[in-house]
């Protein structure tokens, strides 16, 4: 009889006990998992945080008046009068620009009354290109042009 008795527990133990085993197994994965990690962040540096990216401020390097232009864009017979009615150039040598960017020629009266506003868009090349902007002087008086690059007044910016 006691045979019996003994059998039957040892049955039970045993899924049990595979439960047990498989619970204890899992725990043993987790802890070496913890230990490690445990160790790393005592002796190993972790990961740096990335530097930021440097982005290059733009800037009117040059701006000269011409009665024409150049196959480059550059200015040809600078100039500092203008007739009415005679076509004038206003090229703009920039710097730093990207493809994308777009350089804007605003022509005003002396006053800030604004005659004319042209835009060209930076589609690629160089860094530093001269950018032409056409404009036809309308009577007689004084005027003036401000560059804008991306609507940012090129004058104005401060570093």
């Amino acid at each position: 009889m006691l045979v019996v008795a003994l059998s039957g527990c040892v049955s039970g133990n045993a899924v049990e006990q595979q439960r047990v085993e498989t619970q204890e197994a899992t725990r043993g994965a987790e802890l070496d998992g913890i230990q490690a990690t445990s160790v790393a962040d005592r002796f190993k540096p972790g990961t740096p945080d990335p530097e930021p990216t440097w982005t290059p401020k733009v800037s009117l390097a040059d701006l000269v008046l011409a009665t024409s232009i150049n196959a480059d864009d550059s200015p040809n017979g600078a100039t500092n009068f203008v007739s009415s009615g005679q076509t004038i150039y206003a090229c703009a040598r920039v710097s730093r620009v990207r493809p994308g960017q777009k350089v804007i020629a605003v022509w005003s009266t002396i006053d800030g009354g604004e005659v004319n506003r042209s835009e060209e868009d930076i589609a690629s090349g160089s860094s530093t290109r001269w950018v032409p902007f056409r404009w036809q002087a309308r009577g007689s008086g004084t005027y003036s042009v401000s560059i804008y690059i991306d609507e940012v007044d090129l004058e104005h910016l401060l570093d």
